[in-house]
């Protein structure tokens, strides 16, 4: 079976599978946006230990082989599967990361645990971690509150023309923002995704669904993504 499992705590890991979707359009996808738990990135260990163990659970339902864990506060834990093949967001996306010196704009959950200073061996890397960056991207917050926010952490850094690896799968969404605002490129998982050896050819049947509200995410993704879609509710 080609089809593969991507998830998330919500518009992160959606704008993950909008680029697999243009570059692999045969591709078959189930996906959940986690909205029940969002954000992730303010949660304890235990209480992340918990969110796999049932997102798992939903993915081996639907007989998935292959899951893309589109969110890097989950990657940090590392975690395995005997009987399904996990893509963790740490691993692909240090891979990419050529500078010398880069800053790491992550949740406070994988700043806090070093995931990016430990994949980044001999590099100078500069974490930090926001609390409310995802969820003010998640409740499609204005640009001023995003630039604010920014400033909260970042304003040592401004115009420093460091270079950034977005380690939240949600933050790509605000890269213009990150880029002005440090005048610097950035790094994000995108490319790193795309590059993976998973994708099969398919009928191209993407399947969406949400643990909480998933109303309210097909209005989140037609204001941001523009597209016309119908979540289902995760059981």
């Amino acid at each position: 079976m080609s089809r593969i499992g991507i998830f998330d705590s919500g518009l992160g890991g959606y704008h993950i599978l909008t680029k697999i979707k243009e570059v692999y359009p045969t591709q078959d996808i189930v996906f959940l946006a986690d909205q029940k738990n969002v954000p992730y990135g303010n949660k304890s260990r235990e209480e992340l230990l918990n969110i796999y163990a049932e997102v798992m659970n939903f993915f081996r339902k639907k007989r998935i082989k292959t899951v893309i864990i589109a969110c890097n506060t989950l990657s940090s834990l590392h975690l395995k599967e005997e009987d399904i093949r996990t893509i963790n967001m740490i691993d692909i996306t240090s891979a990419a990361v050529k500078d010398p010196k880069v800053l790491v704009l992550s949740t406070v959950f994988t700043a806090n645990h070093h995931a990016y200073k430990e994949a980044l061996p001999g590099k100078e890397v500069i974490e930090i971690g926001f609390e409310h960056l995802a969820s003010l991207i998640e409740a499609q917050a204005s640009k001023e509150e995003i630039c604010k926010e920014l400033d909260s952490k970042l304003s040592s850094y401004y115009h420093s023309g460091i270079p950034a690896v977005l380690a939240c799968t949600h933050y790509p969404l605000v890269e213009d923002e990150i880029k002005d605002y440090l005048q610097a490129k950035t790094y994000d998982s995108v490319d790193p995704v795309l590059s993976l050896d998973i994708y099969t050819k398919g009928k191209g049947k993407v399947e969406v669904f949400a643990s909480k509200d998933p109303e309210k995410f097909d209005e989140k993704v037609a204001d941001i993504f523009h597209e016309q879609i119908h979540t289902g509710k995760a059981e």
